[in-house]
């Protein structure tokens, strides 16, 4: 699989080349509603627009739909663009990779997405991806994700990797803190959830572990003291590591149960994964639990012990408890019940749309019982 050419906190001039290199008539921008404008992407970017025509979509919802993919193909279309660029957190940048190849299957698009039917290695506009959050790693996976009837989708395809990756600390200082800290936990949980993943290699392990050390070392302070640039730059590489990370190895548990408490519950997707990030330690280190990884029980204790001392811990209850205190330290409320979701009350919708392949890559095997004793730690 291609890797697309990556420019990491060296400033914005580097997309007037790329304009140039392609010959540039006509744009296609793909940004959130208002995440253009308040990131300062917008005053950025509009001096190198100035001699090309642009095409900007931005109606689409947080948790992207196929009606609004579809919607946003006719407007692509329409426009005659000579190349895409997306603008915007992960969604935004979902929804620029789902419409960028979608619009070139001549297959029905609700069949792909729904798995039916494979997507066709078709020709498609080059793609330059340049994320407003510092923890999603989108830019530079192969994956998107669609919603139809508040159910998950994932599209998976090397050329929905975007072809060019402008990840800089100037698009994302003027995160909120909140964002701020719900993205930077959905990158140490790609981290952490990629190097125990099934799905893992050496590869994948040297990125997450090299996401997590500076993840460690500058989330909190960049979400409490976000003028200190240097914290911020790092959060924007870790992620970006994070991206390259899950790119190999898929996501595990963790994120297969955010889903849900995402389209449910609206809790965003970063806080989401992190509120079961930390009773994964636990769960994954109990040796009674059949094996998902056929590298064996002894690969997956040596895995963990790995991870829990990259945390700074010596058993997985502590790596647990050190994940929800950084959740707290970063502001992230960790009381399901103060977020609208009531274990007791909601479980079984929440078993009833489980993400299985992402459970699947889990280290150790994930049944019914195991999930709602999840929401009892």
């Amino acid at each position: 699989m291609n890797k697309p050419q990556v420019f990491i906190n060296q400033g914005v001039s580097c997309l007037k080349d790329i304009l140039a290199t392609h010959q540039t008539k006509k744009i296609f921008l793909v940004t959130g509603k208002t995440s253009y404008d308040q990131s300062g992407a917008e005053k950025l970017l509009q001096p190198l627009f100035k001699e090309i025509d642009v095409e900007r979509f931005s109606d689409f919802q947080s948790n992207p739909q196929l009606t609004d993919i579809l919607a946003g193909i006719v407007r692509f279309k329409q426009s005659h663009a000579d190349i895409v660029i997306v603008v915007g957190g992960g969604s935004s940048i979902d929804v620029a990779k789902s419409i960028n190849i979608l619009a070139h299957q001549t297959s029905t698009i609700n069949d792909i997405v729904k798995g039916k039917v494979q997507i066709e290695a078709k020709k498609r506009l080059p793609l330059i991806a340049m994320p407003t959050t510092a923890g999603t790693g989108s830019e530079t996976t192969h994956f998107s994700v669609i919603y139809i009837d508040h159910v998950k989708y994932s599209l998976a395809h090397p050329y929905i990797l975007p072809d060019y990756a402008i990840a800089d600390v100037c698009l994302v200082k003027n995160m909120p803190k909140y964002l701020s800290a719900s993205t930077g936990f959905d990158a140490l949980a790609q981290a952490i959830e990629s190097y125990w993943a099934v799905g893992s290699t050496e590869e994948s392990k040297q990125y997450a572990k090299q996401a997590i050390e500076i993840i460690l070392n500058n989330f909190v302070d960049s979400v409490h003291n976000p003028t200190n640039i240097t914290n911020r730059r790092n959060m924007v590489y870790a992620a970006h590591l994070a991206g390259q990370a899950i790119n190999i190895s898929k996501t595990t548990a963790p994120h297969a149960l955010s889903y849900i408490l995402t389209t449910h519950w609206g809790i965003p997707h970063g806080h989401a994964v992190a509120l079961t990030l930390g009773k994964f330690f636990i769960i994954n280190a109990n040796q009674n639990f059949k094996l998902n990884d056929k590298r064996g029980s002894k690969y997956v204790q040596k895995t963990l012990q790995e991870l829990i001392s990259m945390l700074g811990c010596n058993t997985p209850k502590r790596a647990c408890s050190f994940i929800e205190k950084v959740m707290l330290e970063v502001g992230l409320e960790v009381d399901f019940l103060k977020l609208g979701f009531n274990p007791e009350r909601d479980i079984h919708i929440l078993l009833n749309n489980i993400n299985l392949e992402r459970i699947s890559n889990n280290p150790v095997y994930i049944d019914i019982e195991t999930i709602k004793n999840v929401f009892k730690y």
